[in-house]
């Protein structure tokens, strides 16, 4: 079962089952790639990393931008004045959730 906080995103976003990440080591200089089997999302909302552990349970990381923190405001009540600015985010508004 997939973790979802928005409804689907496939049709006006990005969808992927596999991620490639490429990294470099600060002081070596070396490089590796890393091929990943989990889902990403992507949209106007934010991005969203969505796998299993090795428990095989769901697990996701959710990244959203300033209008996805106004649309999970607007979804627990804390109505914002804007979602232009960041005084109307709490840092404690996901333990709501």
């Amino acid at each position: 079962m997939a973790i979802e906080l928005v409804p689907d995103v496939t049709k006006s976003g990005f969808l992927a089952n596999e991620i490639r990440i490429t990294a470099a080591d600060t002081t070596t200089g070396e490089v590796i790639e890393r091929n990943l089997q989990l889902t990403f999302k992507e949209d106007f909302r934010g991005i969203w990393l969505e796998g299993t552990d090795e428990f095989g349970d769901p697990q996701a990381i959710v990244i959203l931008n300033k209008f996805g923190k106004f649309l999970l405001n607007e979804a627990i009540a804390e109505q914002p004045k804007s979602w232009e600015g960041e005084e109307s985010w709490t840092k404690g508004s996901l333990n709501v959730i």
